[in-house]
């Protein structure tokens, strides 16, 4: 074939194939659930939407169809806050594809949308949005975070009659807990009085005593607990085990109390009391037992070393334990030369006064190091 016919051949075919792509615009391609996700992702939820949808029109009866209707009704809900339209996008998802596993998330979602439709979804919206994105992302700046929970308060104040009202209440209460046991209480009471016989105030007195136990302040939660305990008889059983907790919790701190008073009596005597005199001998007598006490403790404590939560425990507790074993030898020596008369009763006075101030020692390093190992000795 001449090279001139050949040449005007291919340039045919390049011309058919040109046009033909001209008048034949690409076929679309399809949506995945992977890329429609990947918007959501990013936010843009508009976007993500009309994707799913996309994709719910060209793949049907695809396994992820279920999926695609309750990604749209999520987005509508927890992304938009628009209840409106993501009720209609469950419904579908519980109509069409009742055995799937997100129809029972779905029907959840609707009973709890539905509960506090009231004022237009405009109290639901406003505290969905703030519970779950701004105060999310804000709640570790103390200025932010104190912005948004008076926001919530304006809000309860604005709809004091919406269903919603002690939700928002209680959620406040509980968020105030965390930082502020004085605030929490006082939102406690106020939903408490407010919203008498509600579901969320039921349990108020219960939540107010764990905030002041969690605050250590123990004498006031143990008042909540009993008062509880009036108010909520079926949850006797978990109350009074609250209440237990809180009097060992004042047991021990009277320990370390008394413990401290011990220990600067005991300390401020082996010094003041005459004859005032310190022997630089028993000084460094001291120090050598501190040492070697502290070698002895450390390595016993590295033998049951997986008995300590941390290496920070371990160390503290055995180096105050043998600064504990130092000072009390320190103070047992001080003592016993103040008792010249006698001999033995110099012995009994300054040995019992050294255990005295070593058990008061111990007992305050455990105390601040890590005070729940004080349950090993059923404290």
């Amino acid at each position: 074939m001449p090279m001139r016919n050949l040449g005007m051949i291919v340039l045919i075919l390049v011309f058919a194939c040109t046009a033909f792509g001209a008048e034949q615009p690409l076929l679309k391609q399809k949506r995945t659930c992977q890329e429609c996700r990947r918007l959501a992702d990013k936010g843009a939820y508009e976007e993500s939407i009309k994707a799913y949808q996309e994709f719910i029109d060209t793949n049907k009866g695809s396994f992820q169809i279920d999926d695609a209707y309750f990604a749209i009704a999520d987005i509508y809900d927890t992304k938009l806050f628009d209840f409106q339209n993501a009720l209609p996008w469950y419904g579908q998802l519980i109509k069409n594809y009742s055995d799937s596993t997100l129809a029972a998330l779905a029907y959840q979602r609707i009973n709890y949308i539905a509960a506090y439709a009231d004022y237009g979804f405009k109290p639901l919206a406003l505290f969905e949005r703030v519970r779950s994105v701004e105060y999310a992302q804000k709640k570790e700046i103390p200025t932010e975070r104190d912005k948004i929970l008076n926001q919530v308060s304006s809000l309860i104040n604005e709809y004091p009659k919406s269903n919603l009202a002690p939700v928002m209440q209680h959620w406040l209460a509980n968020q105030y807990r965390l930082f502020a046991p004085d605030k929490a209480v006082e939102a406690y009471i106020m939903l408490r009085n407010n919203y008498i016989g509600h579901s969320e105030a039921k349990e108020t007195m219960l939540e107010i005593g764990e905030t002041y136990y969690n605050a250590a302040r123990y004498k006031e939660s143990v008042t909540a607990f009993e008062q509880a305990l009036k108010e909520t008889p079926e949850l006797t059983k978990t109350i009074n085990s609250q209440i237990r907790r809180a009097h060992r919790n004042i047991r021990r701190d009277n320990i370390a109390n008394l413990s401290i008073i011990i220990c600067g009596i005991l300390f401020a005597g082996s010094l003041l009391i005459k004859p005032r005199c310190i022997s630089l001998k028993n000084i460094v007598r001291s120090v050598i037992i501190f040492a070697l006490s502290g070698v002895l403790l450390f390595a016993g404590a590295w033998l049951i070393r997986s008995q300590f939560d941390t290496l920070n425990h371990l160390i503290l507790i055995a180096t105050l334990f043998a600064a504990s074993i130092g000072l009390g030898s320190f103070v047992s020596i001080q003592v016993a030369r103040k008792m010249k008369n006698s001999h033995i009763a110099a012995a009994l006075l300054g040995s019992m006064t050294g255990v005295i101030f070593l058990l008061a020692g111990m007992y305050l390093t455990i105390y601040y190091v890590y005070v729940h190992y004080l349950v090993i000795f059923k404290l």
